[in-house]
């Protein structure tokens, strides 16, 4: 009896300590660097913030920021402008399969705040009842009679639905094919990193011919960090903090060399 009672003392203590620890969530899995801790900047202070990031980079480099929400008032593009950030990149596809009901707005009141540039991204929808195809002449046509730059397709392990990496190639091939068609092999990205790309798509190196813009999250302007990956040599911009926010405006923020 003894021996009953001390073993199930220590199941419950096994099972307690089991249940005390962290679990992962959906969220996780779309961090593959670890998330570091930035202090809130806003608009009265981000100069400093910047300036810190272009200490960094002695030859500088050009500042944007991109939204998954919308902001369609232009004086919070304008105040972006004047903080020293220069281009935007809105998302125009949700990943719940359809055009977002604010990519327009938000587009058309960066141009108007002063950005000099401004592409739009197309988060996928793996698993819903519209193609790749469709899901990108959507996005495309949606931005009908709003100018727009690049658009980025992006590829990430959460979020999509994605299913097996053949397939997913398949369908990446089959989406840039469409973007290609619609508005030329110059306009089309893609969005993603390391982690993200070997575990969404594999070790393809076939869409090596477009542009990358890639995240790592470790508040440095710059792309010593590197790491070829995907057929990619070198990137075209770099996704480096997830916030602050500035201006009023939730942003992750990017980078180029200049």
């Amino acid at each position: 009896m003894k021996v009953a009672v001390l073993l199930l003392a220590l199941l419950a203590l096994v099972v307690g300590s089991a249940s005390a620890r962290p679990t992962a969530t959906a969220g996780d899995v779309d961090r593959p660097y670890p998330q570091l801790s930035m202090p809130e900047v806003n608009s009265s202070n981000i100069h400093d913030a910047l300036e810190e990031w272009r200490a960094a980079r002695p030859n500088g480099g050009v500042f944007g920021v991109d939204v998954s929400q919308g902001y369609g008032s232009a004086n919070s593009w304008k105040c972006l402008k004047g903080q020293g950030y220069s281009f935007a990149i809105v998302r125009a596809w949700q990943s719940v399969c359809r055009f977002d009901p604010n990519v327009r707005a938000t587009v058309q009141a960066a141009w108007a705040g002063g950005m000099s540039h401004v592409d739009v991204y197309l988060f996928p929808s793996f698993g819903c009842g519209l193609s790749a195809a469709q899901q990108v002449a959507n996005t495309i046509n949606g931005m009908n009679g709003v100018k727009f730059g690049q658009l980025w397709l992006d590829i990430e392990a959460a979020g999509s639905g994605w299913g097996s990496q053949s397939a997913n190639l398949a369908w990446l091939r089959s989406a840039v094919n469409q973007a290609v068609s619609m508005i030329g092999k110059a306009r089309v990205g893609i969005y993603t990193n390391k982690y993200n790309w070997q575990t969404v798509i594999g070790s393809s190196s076939e869409f090596s011919y477009l542009p990358v813009w890639y995240a790592h999250y470790d508040n440095s302007a710059s792309f010593s960090d590197w790491s070829s990956f995907g057929g990619w040599s070198k990137p075209a911009i770099k996704q480096f903090a997830d916030g602050p926010t500035i201006c009023g405006m939730g942003v992750d923020h990017n980078y180029y060399p200049a």
